[in-house]
């Protein structure tokens, strides 16, 4: 649920009207009335002021409010991170901690020292479980998703695991089976289900892992350009940041075309432009979709 309508449903809950919050919180009924519709987003100071009035402070207080969301707004300040969390079904105080978390890593990676270097956590382990059989089992694969926007872009709300394995044409089914006795299987026939979607969807340990079964000459070389990085004191192959930018420039995404923006203006120059610009030209080109590549080369202008 979006802050504006948790706002108003605490509101409603004790019968009160939105002048009679702005009363309480030191502010206009126009403001209370922005804030509830989303035509606005409240800063900071502002959403305490009202989270207060509806008793509703102490949440923010035991999770250290300012603190986390400061930490969190190293690169921007907004509630992004926080509604996308809500928009997902977490409360208020579980969005927080997922945004404060997020901009833990962020911060670790600023400082130039490991990521996920708090260890013991959740995603830590997860992530390392997983790692460990892929490694054992010799199967090519690279992170995607939340985890490599996070290595190569700006942090995102989303930290489930997603992850592309390349295996050999015809032991797709083998290895789901192997992958539903490891680890808790979100579906109830691991083997068709892979076979209908090329996704087997699991939970390792405490997170969520979306297994991707590659297939396509592209996902194969991008799994060989996967780049060795260390989080938490493992070697992890995330996918690299050109062929991350190749993965989301397609979608029609807001969400994904941020991140695109997000890569490039963290990793710049480093980026292979040699590497990126055919590709993206060809893929243009063969989609019929020009403002791809328009897009694209407006990021670097």
């Amino acid at each position: 649920m979006e802050i504006g309508k948790k706002i108003k449903e605490i509101r409603e809950s004790k019968g009160w009207s939105q002048g009679l919050l702005a009363e309480r919180a030191g502010l206009s009924q126009q403001h209370i009335s922005l804030i509830e519709n989303r035509k606005i987003k409240a800063e900071w100071g502002t959403l305490e002021k009202v989270l207060s009035a509806l008793g509703c402070e102490i949440v923010f207080k035991e999770m250290n409010f300012k603190a986390a969301c400061e930490r969190r707004a190293l690169q921007w300040r907004n509630f992004s991170a926080f509604e996308e969390s809500l928009r997902d079904g977490l409360s208020p105080a579980q969005a927080l901690a997922q945004a404060g978390a997020l901009a833990q890593l962020f911060h670790s990676r600023q400082e130039g020292v490991s990521l996920l270097a708090d260890s013991g956590t959740a995603l830590e382990r997860s992530l390392e479980a997983l790692v460990v059989f892929l490694d054992a089992e010799r199967l090519p694969y690279m992170v995607i998703g939340g985890i490599a926007n996070l290595v190569w872009g700006l942090p995102r709300a989303t930290l489930d695991i997603d992850v592309t394995i390349w295996v050999d044409p015809g032991q797709e089914q083998d290895l789901a089976e192997r992958l539903a006795e490891r680890y808790s299987c979100l579906v109830s026939s691991p083997a068709q289900f892979v076979l209908e979607t090329r996704v087997l969807p699991l939970r390792v340990l405490d997170f969520r892992v979306d297994v991707i079964f590659g297939g396509l000459p592209y996902e194969q070389r991008a799994i060989g350009r996967a780049q060795s990085v260390e989080l938490a004191g493992v070697s992890v192959k995330v996918c690299s940041p050109e062929d991350l930018i190749i993965h989301k420039i397609i979608s029609e995404r807001v969400k994904d075309l941020d991140d695109v923006k997000g890569i490039v203006r963290v990793a710049g120059k480093r980026l292979d432009r040699g590497y990126l610009d055919p590709l993206i030209k060809a893929m243009a080109e063969d989609l019929g979709r020009p403002q791809i590549l328009e897009f694209y080369l407006g990021l670097f202008s």
